[in-house]
This record gives structure tokens, C-alpha cells and sequence, in this order.
């Protein structure tokens, strides 16, 4: 009995000796196997991407190309941060870098969208001298993030421009001439236009904080030669006719005071009323050529849904044939 029960355990220590040797010859067996083997972070030879770095991940945007050929713009925008934005001289070594800041919010105080950098891109003057484009408020300062559409187009709206709290950063406008490359900037911009021309550039400002009762705001019209800026007051609606001669706009004013749709003949400085009254006036439209304008003009009755409107029309506009027409249902 007591030689069994020693020999059964001599056989148990000597199975457990076997086994850990056995454990320890084959943890050493793979050992070189996952020393060759290459780290987590890299396939092939190539970075695995985690996910703290698709942040910075940035893609190329706002791609223009000057009239002539000669200039272009593009930009690095990366998924979580700031645009950077190039202003470059295809024929030469010029590069010229913006920080753009980051993408405005939708609506409120006219950060409606990039405008220059947002999916229409800064816009050059028709001469390739010019070049204009939004710069908003870097990523870290409040009220500044979100994405939106752009500016830059004669007949956009802005977004409400109540602000409640503390004053938010507001972005603004750079107008840069390629010729000598000073740079002005204008502040708190809605939309802007170049005349086809290339003499004029129109700014629309968004309008005051905290006014609800209206969409309008006022327009900067600047002659590119000279600088010499004209301020036009609770403007809505703009746009250049197609040779650059003549700008038409529609107001919208406090208690509809003025409303109306004008002319301003941009040789002469003249402005004249087409049509006015207590009303508001919308979808404003030049013909693709010559001089031909329309809008639409109502009110919204009580308990309706939609408005009665009246179609205004010109035809050869600025010329002894000059004729209007209304088409009232």
C-alpha cells in the first residue's frame, strides 16, 4: 500500500515536470513567429488610420480657375478644423495662403455658408485682376461650426440676423487684386457679385441684429478702378444685367416704407423707381441677354396660404424701346 501510493505520486510530479516543459518548449516555439510578425498599426508596410486621426484628414476643395488662365484657387479642408485656402499664379512662383476659417453655421446672423469657400468657390472678376472670398471665424471660437451653402450669387438671402447673448464673430469678405496683391475686406457679408464687366463688385451685408421684420440689408456697390464705394439702403434682391451697365434691385424696408424695384444705370450714378408700393417683391430676373427684367409682386392675404401676385416686366431696358407690361391674374 504505501510503496502504490508513493509510486502513484512520484508518477504524478514527473507527469506535471513533463507537461510544464512540453508548455515552455512551445511557448518558445512561437516566440519568433510573433516577433516576425509585423505590428498592429502597419499592413503591408502601410499606417492603419484610427480613428483620432480622420480629424485632420483633409480633402482638396474650392478648385477655380481664373479667366485667363493664369491664377487659380484651391483648398485643404479637413474634416475637423479650418480651411486653408491658395491663391496661386499658374505662370509663375506667386502662392498666396488664407486661413479661411472654419465652415459657418446655417441661418443665424448670416453665416449662412462659406460663400467663397463653400461649394461655389471665390469667385474672379471677369479681367482676371481680382479675386473675392469669404473668410470666417477659426473653429475654435464659438459659433463657428457647421456647414452651409455659398454666397457669391446676385439674388441670395441671409439667414436671420438676431444674435441672442454675446456678440458672435463675424466673418467678412477679402477682396484681393492679383495685379498688385493689396487686399480689402469688408465685414459681416450676406453675398456678393462682379459685374460681367469686371468694373464693379457688389456686396450685400447681412442685415441688423435683431431685426425680424425684414430680409434686407444694405448693398456696397464698389467701382473696382477707383475704390469709390456707394451704400444703398434695405436691399433684398440685386443683380448686374448682362453687359455690367445697369444693377437692379428690390427693396424691403421697415413697414414696407419704399418697397419697390429700382435701376441704378451704373455710368451715370442715376437711379430710378421701375415700380413701388406697400407689397413685397420677389424672384427678380434679368434675360440671359439683352435687357429684359420681370418680378413678382403681392400680399398675402389673410387666411391665405399663398400670395396674390402681379408679374412686372421690362423690356429693353436703358433704350428709347423701353416698354413695360403687367400680368395680373
Amino acid at each position: 500500500m504505501r510503496r502504490s501510493f508513493a509510486t502513484r505520486w512520484a508518477f504524478i510530479a514527473l507527469l506535471v515536470l513533463l507537461t510544464s516543459s512540453q508548455a515552455a518548449a512551445q511557448r518558445q516555439a512561437r516566440r519568433p513567429m510573433r516577433d516576425s510578425t509585423p505590428p498592429a498599426e502597419t499592413i503591408n508596410g502601410k499606417k492603419v488610420l484610427n480613428l483620432p486621426e480622420y480629424g485632420p484628414w483633409s480633402r482638396i476643395t474650392n478648385v477655380a480657375l481664373s479667366p485667363d488662365g493664369k491664377w487659380m484657387t484651391y483648398g485643404y479642408q479637413p474634416n475637423d478644423g479650418d480651411l486653408t485656402m491658395f491663391v496661386k499664379q499658374l505662370d509663375g512662383e506667386q502662392v498666396d495662403t488664407i486661413h479661411a476659417g472654419s465652415a459657418p453655421s446655417r441661418g443665424r446672423g448670416g453665416f449662412g455658408g462659406f460663400g467663397g469657400f463653400g461649394g461655389g468657390g471665390p469667385q474672379f472678376s471677369n479681367d482676371s485682376r481680382f479675386v473675392a472670398y469669404y473668410v470666417n471665424p477659426p473653429a475654435s471660437r464659438e459659433g463657428a461650426r457647421g456647414a452651409g451653402r455659398p454666397g457669391g450669387s446676385g439674388f441670395q438671402r441671409p439667414g436671420a440676423g438676431a444674435v441672442r447673448g454675446a456678440a458672435r464673430p463675424q466673418r467678412h469678405l477679402e477682396l484681393r487684386d492679383l495685379s498688385t496683391g493689396e487686399t480689402v475686406e469688408i465685414p459681416n457679408p450676406a453675398s456678393f457679385n462682379f459685374s460681367d464687366d469686371a468694373k464693379w463688385l457688389a456686396i450685400r451685408l447681412n442685415r441688423p441684429a435683431g431685426d425680424t421684420s425684414r430680409s434686407s440689408g444694405d448693398l456696397l456697390l464698389r467701382n473696382l478702378a477707383t475704390g469709390a464705394t456707394r451704400n444703398i439702403g434695405n436691399v433684398d434682391l440685386y443683380a448686374f444685367d448682362d453687359a455690367g451697365h445697369m444693377l437692379a434691385y428690390t427693396v424691403d424696408a421697415t413697414d414696407r416704407l419704399g418697397n419697390g424695384i429700382y435701376l441704378l444705370d451704373l455710368a451715370t450714378g442715376e437711379t430710378r423707381a421701375l415700380n413701388t408700393g406697400q407689397r413685397d417683391y420677389a424672384d427678380m430676373s434679368w434675360s440671359d441677354s439683352l435687357t429684359n427684367l420681370v418680378v413678382l409682386s403681392g400680399d398675402k392675404a389673410e387666411g391665405k396660404v399663398q400670395k396674390d401676385n402681379v408679374l412686372y416686366a421690362w423690356t429693353d431696358l436703358g433704350t428709347r424701346r423701353e416698354k413695360a407690361y403687367v400680368y395680373d391674374p
